[in-house]
């Protein structure tokens, strides 16, 4: 079950409580082979909570984030791909351009699913990467 791995991040975040880094860091190394087998919800619970954390995660901890969202981005809700988005831009991490378009162009074409507080996420998201999200 993948709610233990999620759960404990996103209650830290929800509830404000900033661990200590060496809790921070021992907890990316044990999350860093899980973050394949997370559902969409759980993977956008991870990245939103990294970034309400201030988290900085090292780039292999990316790599296997951006994986795993690769892998479910076609199942994401529109509010799970606003979600990542944000997160991503906050923490500063600039995916790679067809990871980038690939994130945009998910949340361009769930639109219609999305609330004002999505759509700023990504277009917050959009203007930090001075990206926009790619035709066709």
């Amino acid at each position: 079950h993948t709610l233990p791995v999620s759960g404990l991040l996103w209650a830290c975040a929800r509830l404000q409580l900033s661990p200590p880094a060496p809790w921070l860091n021992g907890y990316m190394a044990a999350t860093y082979s899980a973050l394949g087998a997370l559902r969409g919800s759980d993977l956008a619970n991870v990245g939103w909570a990294v970034a309400r954390l201030g988290w900085a995660p090292a780039p292999l901890w990316w790599a296997a984030f951006m994986r795993a969202l690769a892998a479910r981005l076609p199942q994401l809700t529109g509010a799970e791909v606003a979600m990542c988005t944000w997160a991503l831009s906050e923490t500063r991490f600039r995916p790679p351009a067809d990871a980038m378009h690939a994130l945009l162009g998910a949340a361009a074409a769930r639109a219609g699913e999305l609330d004002g507080r999505g759509v700023s996420m990504c277009l917050v998201a959009s203007a930090r990467w001075q990206a926009v999200p790619q035709a066709g």
